[in-house]
């Protein structure tokens, strides 16, 4: 939120100066933004404007879905992937599973994979029983929206099978697929759960002794693609 609109902005990792990557867009603001494991595109989402929360969409509203491709630090290309997505009820609306497809959640709450070069879809649930949609790994074995539960998916006929809430928020899965993590707690810690056995560990600690005084207030956890690096 730099110039008076949410915008999706880059920083190397050098710490160099940041740089916008979603353009100028009236009375729009962007959120929620994925990026592909090979680094060329990233999905963000285009919800209207002004941005406060969350909350389910009014009748008639849409968010579409855009994809930008990236050649090196530029952006040569930013189009709509999908005419209408939702997030989950937090900043999360997709889950590349490779370079060439994602998960993602509808704007009729619909789990569905799409494929970025042929536009081809497939659904993988219909009917997701709750107010969000819901987010699948890239296994299709776990699903979860923005209250963290990682329930067993079923990919034979589309059905969730629900687990009990875990405390804390924003969920999401490792890039192979084996965990999920999320905000264990309000701020911390940052947990990861095995979704093999369902044991869990602390990722990072709220208040850990290496963060910064005054800011161990932890949120948004995201991971790498090459699951080396974990930003919060």
């Amino acid at each position: 939120l730099r110039d008076g609109h949410w915008r999706i902005w880059a920083r190397s990792l050098d710490g160099s100066p940041v740089r916008r990557l979603s353009p100028d867009e009236p009375g729009r603001d962007h959120v929620a933004v994925h990026i592909a494991p090979d680094g060329r595109h990233l999905v963000y989402l285009s919800l209207p404007a002004p941005h406060l929360d969350f909350s389910p969409l009014p009748p008639g509203q849409a968010a579409p879905l855009h994809l930008v491709r990236l050649e090196g630090d530029r952006v040569v290309e930013d189009r709509i992937l999908a005419p209408d997505a939702r997030p989950y009820d937090g900043s999360r609306v997709a889950l590349w599973i490779s370079a060439s497809a994602l998960i993602y959640i509808a704007g009729d709450n619909t789990t569905r994979q799409i494929d970025i070069v042929t536009g081809a879809e497939e659904i993988l649930i219909p009917d997701p029983k709750t107010r969000y949609g819901l987010l699948v790994n890239a296994t299709r074995t776990h699903a979860t929206n923005g209250m963290p539960t990682f329930s067993v998916f079923h990919p034979a006929d589309g059905t969730v099978s629900r687990r009990t809430r875990l405390p804390g928020c924003e969920p999401y899965f490792t890039p192979d697929g084996r965990h999920g993590y999320w905000v264990a707690d309000v701020g911390g810690p940052i947990r990861r759960l095995d979704l093999s056995d369902y044991t869990t560990a602390v990722v990072l600690d709220r208040d850990a002794r290496w963060l910064p005084k005054g800011h161990g207030y932890l949120y948004y956890p995201m991971l790498s693609a090459d699951q080396r690096l974990l930003a919060f």
